[in-house]
């Protein structure tokens, strides 16, 4: 592009040819200094002077011309690109150095203001940004792709006591989270997602990054003062604009809804007065131990047991003496039987034992009569009561006496109500009258 200015090897040219002409000038001077008078003489050195000051001006107004044309050479550059692919023409001829300029001047001047206002936007959006982060309850936390925090939320300061000073830049799972939860995670995440999960922060995260949605699920916080919290925790990763990943995590505390929670679940599921599994999550896992005793090919005891003698106990000491009894009666058989098998309380005073096992009715027999020998002890119920009673036992084995769970209630109960019909205190195993019974209990 031509410019009207001199370019580099111009002026090295007319700086030669300038020195030139002094020489020139001089010589030509001199050749007369010897005919001129001193009115001469001093014109001539006043002649010489103001050339080469002209000489000086002009080689250090070419100097910065050449500085000038640098920067020129910018401008044609910054403002080709600015209009290249844009349906307007530049408004200005671009070798008019001046027009130039004054154009980039303005157009620096708009790009200044622009970006005042895009900043002032941006400082808005961050102070409202910030008022909505702080005026959640719940915990925000963002850490890098690392698990190192970066943001802390004065929610997430308020539910774990920490100041967000003395967190940022700390690594998360580290400060709130039990690492054994954590390992536990991990190795239930290696086998649901069939890749190798670390335990720590890949624990938190290995479900969020491969299905690139927010993750949801409760986890276990610590405080700083050591209170364990339950929160549920939904933790999303996103980016950050400049491709690097950011993890956030929002932390909602459940732990008064857990507690309720586990509380009405357990007022579902166990007895109140003896903290047994009632008769609906006997049934649960009468169904599973079925199913996992015909997957193992292992047989399945069932035992009945009906208490002797509880009524009258009742009568004449009242309930709560009885609520008593009932209590003992099941610390006691409880202390008969393993941690796999399962004592339930199924009504008033009845009682049912689920006992996975690899051998036959002997071995129920042999629980059975622990427990037999177990509730003939006396009961001292206060320091002045003291009562005998005794129960009968009716049992029924997996698969031999029967391959569904109501069947073999059925006959494990006819089994105990011969116990009970021989007069109390004895253990009956299931036999064919029994199965029979059962079956026409079944037609009716």
């Amino acid at each position: 592009m031509k410019k009207t200015v001199l370019s580099g090897l111009s002026l090295r040219v007319l700086v030669v040819v300038m020195v030139g002409t002094l020489i020139v000038v001089a010589l030509a001077f001199a050749g007369r200094l010897d005919r001129a008078n001193a009115q001469d003489y001093y014109a001539y050195l006043a002649c010489c002077l103001i050339l080469i000051l002209t000489v000086l001006a002009s080689i250090v107004f070419f100097i910065r011309l050449s500085a000038l044309q640098a920067i020129l050479r910018r401008l044609d550059s910054l403002l080709e690109k600015n209009f290249r692919d844009k349906s307007k023409e530049c408004p200005i001829l671009l070798n008019d150095e001046c027009a130039q300029i004054d154009f980039a001047l303005q157009l620096l001047e708009e790009n200044m203001d622009a970006r005042e206002r895009s900043e002032r936007s941006l400082r808005q959006h961050q102070r409202i940004s910030a008022s909505i982060l702080n005026a959640l309850h719940q915990a925000v936390i963002v850490t890098n792709n690392q698990g190192f925090i970066i943001q802390f939320s004065q929610g997430a300061e308020k539910m774990l006591g920490y100041s967000a000073d003395e967190v940022i830049g700390k690594h998360m799972p580290e400060l709130f989270h039990d690492p054994d939860e954590l390992s536990r995670r991990a190795e239930k995440l290696t086998e649901e997602l069939g890749v190798p999960v670390k335990t720590g922060f890949s624990a938190l995260t290995a479900r969020a990054r491969i299905s690139g949605q927010a993750d949801e699920r409760e986890w276990t916080y610590i405080r700083k003062d050591g209170v364990r919290l339950v929160v549920l925790l939904s933790l999303a990763i996103f980016d950050d604009g400049q491709g690097n990943n950011l993890i956030c995590g929002v932390a909602i505390d459940i732990t008064e809804r857990s507690r309720l929670a586990t509380r009405i679940l357990r007022l579902a599921n166990y007895d109140a007065l003896t903290q047994l599994p009632n008769r609906r999550l006997f049934r649960d896992r009468f169904r599973m131990a079925i199913a996992q005793a015909r997957r193992k090919k292992m047989n399945l005891g069932l035992l009945m047991i009906d208490l002797d003698r509880f009524k009258p106990v009742n009568d004449q000491y009242g309930h709560s003496n009885g609520d008593i009894l009932l209590d003992a009666v099941a610390k006691r058989m409880k202390k008969c039987l393993r941690e796999s098998d399962t004592l339930a309380r199924v009504g008033g005073d009845e009682f049912v034992a689920i006992l996975p096992m690899h051998g036959d009715a002997k071995d129920a027999l042999g629980v059975a009569e622990k427990i037999r020998q177990s509730l003939c002890s006396p009961f001292e119920l206060t320091s002045a009561i003291t009562v005998n009673i005794g129960c009968c036992i009716g049992i029924a084995i997996y698969p031999e006496h029967g391959k569904d769970e109501e069947s073999l209630m059925k006959i494990a109960d006819n089994a105990m109500y011969r116990a009970k019909s021989q007069g109390g205190g004895r253990i009956c195993v299931a036999n064919s009258v029994d199965k029979a019974n059962a079956s026409k209990q079944g037609k009716s």
